[in-house]
């Protein structure tokens, strides 16, 4: 199996069969097992600036047209998208406050509870 762009990120389960890369063009879902992978999302403007587990359940990606989406790694499921003008570069989890800080091009920060899915708090003027 051949990935034609440079691995940013890895969540495989536990066994090792199957899981999710992060690419620099794109995610996708990947079966060693069967050989097979599928494109879940990419190209440009969508390119993926990072892909991160941020915990078991979740999965970040921050694209180069200002999204951030986050996906459930079980069922490879969109949950939420945030639209932002500037691009998240840098992105850390707290687990228990279940919010997201992420770090903007512009100098600005961003902070979003992905527990309650809520408007982000803005720090920095845009």
């Amino acid at each position: 199996m051949n990935l034609y762009y440079s691995v940013t990120g890895l969540f495989f389960d536990l066994e090792g069969n199957e899981g999710v890369v992060s690419t620099t063009e794109g995610i996708y879902y990947v079966n060693l097992v069967e050989q097979m992978q599928s494109l879940l999302i990419g190209g440009s403007p969508d390119s993926v600036i990072f892909a991160k587990v941020i915990n078991q359940q979740f999965l970040l990606t921050s694209h180069k047209n200002g999204r951030l989406k986050l996906w459930n790694l079980e069922t490879a499921e969109e949950l939420k998208t945030y639209k932002w003008r500037y691009p998240c570069t840098e992105a850390y989890f707290d687990e228990g406050l279940g919010k997201l800080v992420c770090f903007c091009t512009n100098q600005s920060i961003k902070i979003v509870n992905i527990k309650k899915f809520t408007k982000e708090e803005n720090y920095l003027p845009e």
